[in-house]
């Protein structure tokens, strides 16, 4: 054979195509070996021994079967069981694609960047981050098919949003807190929901069996329930505590707050109702965080209409002293109202911490002359005192054409004096019923008594342009003890005189008994003298 002359060897068990190179040698270039088994490496006389770099073998003995290629030294298969796909991407080849390590699934050795659309017709799992643009309210970077406007964003830095409709609805910024309605919330609210002007801020919806809806709280996902806020199937509001929630308070389709009961049929707007029986059947409290100075509110309660127009109140301040806790806590309550064409309210009444009950008057006023005026009752019920400018420093009416009783004075149970009016006069009554007494005997000797009372001429120290006729008290005291009270020249604990009184009626009796001795005296006189004339 010459050089470059070709040759055919039909020996079956290593068929090929030999030429001639210019060395003089045969060279096998094809056709591509089909078989089970390798190439002969020693061909037919006339042929070349051995293979050929770059000959081709298709290994039936595989499944699949394999494309090899003599390497020189050994059979190579042309796809090995990671297949290599390249792309020419900025002039550099990449593998894209390999098989994972268990060879049951394909995955990504590199970034791949999809120009159009990536359609997954199932599940997608990444193990990894997914990354998406920041988008915006009216394009979010993550959205549903045919509806771009609504999906997910981040408006800013450590923050993401929902949009509907090209409109940011939920936030949650970088501090955690949650906002719906607005893109920022006040300082320290971890939820805020502001409402907007075409619908709720919240609404709670229940299923269509119970027609209701609540919202329950709990410390954690798995304790029980803390505490509830519930609608209830007749516009109600109820808010409940306890495991079970039951219930404390109620706001009713009225707008009443009903506290302890959850219905009502007056038309107050707050009620409280405490156990029954027991102390604490209705308490309500106005609750003070710290110590009150001298004077300070502990707590008020405002009678106002709208938000400014106050009309009256009751304040508790405290009422000087000691405030210590667990043992003084004086206190007193102010009672206050407004007058006609005045714009605040004016103290009108008090009740201080000794007690005392005051109108009229913001300190106590004495038994004795001082500079207050008002009324004032002392909490042991020693006195009642009423001081004025006016004439009549109390006044007492019965309403009506109606006679009787104005007063009505008892000693341990049992009437011993009344004061009682008529159309016309005031009679001064002190008991004097038969059934109220015993040893009843005729008054003796009334004459020589009454002779022993001195009657004087004097005027009073605080008015010495007024003379009058009177008695001393203790002199009087002498004949008729019972028209005296105190003693004499009696002092208090200060060495304050405790003047003696004198009710100058109890003399009556006396002055009675001696008229009728100096009647009958008389006529016996008379008689003697009509026996005497002719």
């Amino acid at each position: 054979m010459s050089d470059g002359q070709l040759a055919i060897n039909t020996n079956s068990t290593s068929p090929g195509l030999f030429y001639k190179n210019s060395a003089g040698a045969l060279v096998k270039v094809g056709p591509v070996h089909v078989g089970t088994t390798a190439p002969n490496a020693s061909p037919a006389s006339g042929g070349e021994t051995g293979n050929s770099v770059g000959e081709l073998w298709l290994d039936t003995s595989v499944s699949p079967n394999q494309l090899k290629t003599w390497n020189g030294s050994a059979w190579v298969s042309d796809f090995p069981d990671e297949i290599p796909v390249s792309k020419l991407a900025d002039g550099t080849a990449r593998q894209l694609l390999q098989t994972d390590a268990a060879g049951t699934g394909v995955e990504w050795t590199s970034n791949v960047d999809v120009p159009g659309t990536l359609d997954v017709t199932s599940t997608a799992t990444f193990d990894s981050i997914i990354s998406a643009s920041a988008g915006a309210a009216a394009t979010p970077s993550i959205t549903f098919t045919g509806d771009t406007n609504t999906g997910i964003y981040s408006p800013g830095a450590d923050q993401v949003a929902i949009s509907t409709n090209g409109t940011g609805r939920l936030f949650v910024d970088a501090s955690g807190r949650v906002i719906v309605g607005a893109s920022s919330a006040a300082v320290g609210n971890p939820l805020e929901v502001v409402a907007t002007s075409n619908g709720n801020a919240i609404a709670v919806r229940g299923r269509s069996s119970d027609n209701s809806g609540n919202i329950t709280f709990h410390p954690n996902a798995s304790s029980t329930e803390y505490a509830r806020i519930q609608a209830e199937s007749d516009s109600s509001l109820r808010f409940g505590t306890g495991s079970a929630g039951s219930e404390r308070m109620r706001i009713d389709s009225s707008g009443r707050l009903l506290v302890g009961t959850s219905s009502w049929s007056s038309s107050d707007k707050l009620v409280v109702r405490g156990n029954t029986g027991g102390d604490d059947e209705a308490r309500f409290s106005l609750v003070r965080g710290t110590v009150p100075a001298a004077d300070q509110n502990i707590g008020v309660l405002h009678f106002q209409q709208g938000g400014a127009n106050e009309g009256a109140r009751i304040t508790a301040l405290r009422d000087g002293g000691t405030w210590t806790a667990g043992s003084s806590h004086p206190t007193r309550l102010v009672f206050s109202t407004t007058a006609d064409g005045a714009s605040s309210p004016t103290e009108r009444m008090r009740v201080k911490s000794n007690g005392h009950l005051l109108v009229g008057s913001t300190a106590d006023i004495a038994t004795s002359e001082n500079a207050n005026t008002g009324h004032m009752l002392a909490a042991d019920g020693t006195y009642l005192n009423a001081r004025t400018v006016a004439s009549s420093n109390i006044f007492l009416s019965k309403i009506g054409a109606v006679d009787g009783e104005m007063l009505n004075f008892s000693r341990n149970g049992v009437v011993v004096g009344t004061i009682a009016v008529t159309a016309s006069a005031t009679a001064y009554n002190t008991s004097s019923d038969y059934r109220l007494k015993e040893n009843v005997v005729p008054l003796t000797g009334a004459v020589d008594r009454v002779n022993q009372l001195q009657v004087h001429r004097f005027n009073f120290i605080t008015d010495p342009d007024t003379v009058v006729d009177g008695f001393i008290a203790h002199e009087a005291q002498a004949v008729v003890p019972e028209c005296v009270t105190g003693e004499k020249d009696a002092v208090d604990a200060s060495g304050n005189p405790v003047y003696q009184g004198i009710d100058q009626s109890k003399l009556v009796p006396l002055l009675t008994a001696a008229l009728q001795e100096a009647l009958a005296e008389i006529e016996s006189l008379k008689a003697r003298v009509t026996a005497l004339e002719p």
